[in-house]
């Protein structure tokens, strides 16, 4: 018998969820089977965890020695340590399970190669592959398809999150979260849509920053602002100085220790910035999963997401990334708040709040949402371009035009736009 090093892998991941969740395995075993894992250790593995009642060390490295692997010590620890999360079991089951089936498609068309190059009849060779492409077929459709037990386990372990204070991520402001209803649901994709200079950065930042404080890490994609124009930004919004004196002022004329306070206290909160200036969705969705714990990913913006086939048209282009945040969403159990530019319709109408048909590029990113976010300011569209002051504000209405879970609506608050900061108008 040889020893085994942990493979760190998807169906290590899934194996370390059995044994440390036993009660996935209900899910699990109508997900996947044996004949879905790498042949050899992982299919042993995935075997001598279904088979135990209560997971332990020592339990465990006895059924897989049964099976003809001897475990190193410490084996057990590791995989919990790279298992999955509860809430993603699931859809790391249907991965792997449609892996396997693609490697059985590519082992039956080894075998009619083989075939072919034989002497047995065409129609026997079709007939064998018709067959053979049925019981894959059916093993597919039947494991996408959720019982009436499935689903009802389903809901009440989201009703168990919601209780706990875990079904739905808060914004920070508290208007906003009542009108979606408690925050932005785990697994859901948010879009926060305005013209340029609106506001949309600012409040995203100060929803961040809420999120780590309150939930925990954040991950800030940024492809538009370098991280120190980002910091800037967040500085301003807890120092009240505005943010083109701390990215530009005098070096005499700025208040340092307060400057040098705000830092401490943002160096404190666990808001991760991108430092890529560009990225694909499949980049963001790695550099998430590079975070422990991560709570939500915010991306700035939308329309600056590198498209995966750079040959598509925009519409296409737009369409496929805002069907894979969605799906990035689900895998990672966290909201993906997406903020997109408007187009100019709005400017030419006497009504200027934002409508849904105002959305620039696809009409998928408003399909794909689970809720879409719209600000209004009325002063946005005034001639006047005198520079505000740091303690002057201006009304900025947060609008609720999609919410696929609650209801839609709008409400206040006093936006700032020298410092950045946002407040509930009482």
């Amino acid at each position: 018998m040889a020893e085994y090093h942990l493979p760190e892998n998807a169906e290590a991941s899934i194996i370390g969820c059995l044994l440390l969740c036993p009660d996935t395995k209900p899910a699990v075993s109508r997900l996947v089977n044996e004949g879905d894992f790498s042949p050899g250790l992982n299919a042993s593995l995935f075997a001598a965890a279904l088979e135990l009642e209560e997971p332990d060390s020592a339990a465990f490295h006895a059924a897989v020695k049964r099976r003809g692997y001897i475990l190193p010590d410490g084996f057990f620890r590791e995989l919990g340590d790279i298992a999955i999360s509860r809430s993603n079991v699931e859809l790391y089951c249907s991965l792997l399970r449609d892996k396997a089936r693609k490697r059985k498609l590519s082992a039956l068309a080894d075998e009619m190669r083989a075939s072919i190059a034989g002497d047995r009849e065409a129609a026997e060779i079709i007939s064998g592959a018709l067959s053979r492409l049925g019981e894959i077929e059916r093993g597919t459709l039947a494991s996408d398809i959720a019982s009436p037990s499935d689903a009802w386990e389903a809901f009440f372990q989201h009703r168990e999150r919601v209780l706990d204070g875990k079904g739905a991520v808060s914004t920070g402001f508290h208007p906003l979260d009542c009108i979606l209803g408690r925050g932005m649901l785990r697994s859901g994709l948010y879009v926060l849509a305005a013209r340029p200079g609106m506001g949309k950065t600012t409040l995203a930042l100060q929803i961040a920053d809420s999120i780590a404080k309150t939930t925990g890490p954040v991950l800030f994609v940024s492809l538009e602002m370098a991280v120190e124009q980002i910091q800037g930004k967040r500085i301003a919004r807890l120092t009240g100085i505005p943010s083109d004196e701390i990215l530009l002022g005098d070096e005499n004329s700025l208040d340092y220790d307060r400057i040098v306070s705000a830092s401490n206290v943002l160096k404190d909160l666990p808001v991760y910035i991108s430092r890529r200036p560009a990225a694909t969705v499949a980049q963001i969705r790695h550099m998430a999963k590079s975070i422990p714990g991560v709570q939500c990913v915010v991306v700035d913006y939308l329309g600056k997401i590198t498209p995966a086939d750079k040959r598509a048209s925009r519409y296409e282009s737009v369409t496929d990334i805002s069907g894979a945040l969605k799906t990035m969403a689900v895998e990672l159990s966290v909201p993906v708040l997406a903020l997109a530019q408007l187009n100019r319709e709005n400017t030419g109408r006497s009504d200027k709040r934002p409508q849904l048909s105002d959305l620039r590029d696809s009409g998928a990113i408003e399909q794909d949402a689970d809720g879409v976010i719209m600000l209004h300011r009325s002063d946005y569209y005034e001639l006047d371009e005198t520079p505000m002051g740091a303690g002057e504000s201006v009304e900025l209405e947060i609008i609720v035009r999609k919410n696929r879970h609650g209801r839609i609506g709008s409400c206040s608050a006093g936006f700032f736009p020298a410092t950045g900061k946002i407040i509930k108008i009482q």
